[in-house]
């Protein structure tokens, strides 16, 4: 392809008090126009962190908020939605946001600079504008021009317009993210993911598809900071190398511009993509080159036909042609598929690295299909370790002799219709349930899945066998009350189904194939026998 010409355009300039001018807007826009990611952009969601460290809250009794809460649980997430922008090339100046609660209510602020948290639909008292400061908090300006603050039930706008010399403490909130921390990362400049490096020393900005697990980044908040915890459990810091530990100049100040964000570093300057795609901080002002979008981090599988298992070549590929067969005995890109779920149909697409599905045609399967429609959909039954899929035309997908896959087998039990699945885009794992977080608790060890903050596990697989471990190198284990602990000296068996949008079940052999069930005060028992919002955990 043609290079295109690299122009900068005016740096992003938010300052602490005036709303930024429209050539500054445009700098943010810009990225609504960006050519579309590989996967879906993720919508905003955050709590707000008030000057005396407490949290904005929407309160089910009359809807009322303040700031009073010291965890983030739901009912302090909150969702923005905006900016408005007009069509390309006629950018509106409306960049006003809006801000909704867990209660599906809108946060708003009345004539009289009073705080609401009833609104029902976006109107003129639910305009919010997004004012980032120096220091890597954020201001937010009510419709009336006067900045939304307060500490605890004392929430209002009408102490400080954007006239005032310096905002108050109070007038700032500091961000902390409520998605799911394990994200792919695309450059806005570049159009390209950040991922790890193949000598595993640091990371570049230069994959143009987040394929395996070296583009899987893991959020993680510390004080009002981030780091970026790469896949190999190493952070990425300023100056482009990685760390061990979660050391000062590994974390960074969140800047937000529209629907992107920007990492400031220790020392100033933006994380961007330097010379052939390096990834430190260089420049001290942003423009597209240290702007970012969080994309959902879709499961990616390796395939093993069980019926050619003997023949040491039974990885399903795409390496010889379009053609879908069990015929490798390595893996490399074209061996590596992603798992895309219709929500309705609960459905699933595979997509290759040619950035085609699989699709059926008479019985015969390729990776071609541009888009998605019934004949790219198949049915995923789960057995232990082991899948079928079932087609389109009812049929189950079976391996013939030479390796190819058709979809004309009626027994789902029958060998050539089996298939081993290794999710290979999790090496760490962060597990959320309704109610929080899994994590670990204090010296007991014991795990608890109702925390605000989570714990990284190390994930290791083998031919749909699955095993997890924590910080210290001890595995997860059944204590002797049927809960888990993470102090085990072995591995424990694990088989994971994939149920629904980013969430998945899992099974534990050693509680006779039981479902993890979680529940609202945080036990953790394999105890579940069917599938339900009790057993599915968001990965």
């Amino acid at each position: 392809a043609p290079r295109r010409r690299r122009t900068r355009p005016s740096p992003h300039a938010f300052t602490e008090n005036r709303r930024p001018s429209r050539p500054d807007l445009l700098v943010a826009r810009t990225i609504e126009r960006t050519m579309a990611g590989f996967n879906e952009t993720l919508q905003w969601k955050f709590g707000l962190i008030a000057a005396d460290n407490k949290y904005l809250t929407a309160e089910k009794f009359g809807f009322k908020v303040n700031a009073s809460a010291t965890t983030m649980k739901s009912n302090q997430i909150w969702t923005m939605e905006g900016p408005v922008s007009g069509p390309a090339g006629h950018e509106s100046e409306d960049d006003w946001i809006y801000l909704r609660s867990g209660l599906d209510r809108y946060l708003g602020v009345d004539s009289a600079g009073n705080v609401t948290g009833d609104t029902e639909e976006k109107n003129d008292n639910a305009k919010f504008r997004f004012m980032p400061q120096s220091d890597g908090q954020l201001a937010l300006m009510a419709h009336n021009g006067f900045f939304f603050g307060g500490t605890g039930d004392h929430l209002s706008a009408k102490s400080h317009g954007p006239g005032a010399a310096a905002l108050a403490p109070t007038d700032k909130w500091t961000i902390h993210l409520a998605m799911h921390p394990q994200i792919n990362l695309r450059n806005v400049r570049r159009n390209t993911y950040l991922h790890l490096t193949k000598d595993g020393k640091g990371a570049n900005v230069n994959e143009e598809i987040p394929w395996g697990q070296d583009s899987m980044i893991t959020f993680e908040f510390q004080a009002g900071k981030y780091a970026l915890r790469m896949c190999n459990n190493k952070y990425l810091c300023e100056d482009g190398s990685l760390s061990a530990d979660r050391v000062e100049k590994a974390l960074f100040t969140l800047v937000f511009s529209g629907t992107a964000i920007s990492f400031r570093g220790e020392g100033g300057k933006y994380l961007a993509g330097v010379g052939s795609g390096r990834a430190e901080c260089r420049q001290p002002k942003i423009t597209k080159d240290e702007l970012w979008l969080l994309e959902d981090s879709h499961p990616q599988v390796n395939l093993f036909s069980v019926a050619r298992e003997e023949s040491g070549r039974s990885i399903v590929s795409i390496r010889a042609s379009t053609e879908v067969k069990a015929n490798q005995d390595d893996v490399t890109d074209q061996e590596i598929f992603q798992m895309e779920i219709n929500r309705d149909t609960q459905r699933w697409a595979f997509r290759g690295s040619n950035k085609k599905y699989f699709t059926i045609s008479g019985t015969s399967i390729a990776c071609t299909a541009t888009t998605k429609g019934d004949s790219e959909y198949f049915g995923v039954e789960w057995f232990g370790p082991q899948i079928a899929l079932k087609a389109s035309n009812d049929k189950y997908v079976t391996v013939k002799p030479n390796g190819q896959l058709t979809a004309n087998g009626s027994d789902p039990a029958a060998p050539e219709a089996r298939f081993v699945f290794d999710l290979i885009n999790r090496p760490i794992l962060v597990l959320r349930f309704p109610f929080g977080f899994v994590g670990v608790k204090g010296e007991s060890k014991r795990l608890e899945c109702n925390r605000s903050t989570y714990d990284v596990f190390v994930m290791t697989h083998e031919k749909g066998v699955y095993h997890l471990k924590g910080a210290g190198g001890q595995w997860w284990k059944l204590d002797s009350d049927g809960y888990f602990t993470v102090n085990g000296d072995a591995p424990m068996d694990f088989h994971l189904e994939l149920l629904r949008h980013t969430h998945f079940g899992v099974r534990v052999p050693a509680a006779d194939g039981n479902y993890l069930k979680g529940e609202k005060n945080g036990t953790f028992k394999p105890t579940g026998t069917s599938v339900d919002s009790s057993t599915l955990w968001e990965y």
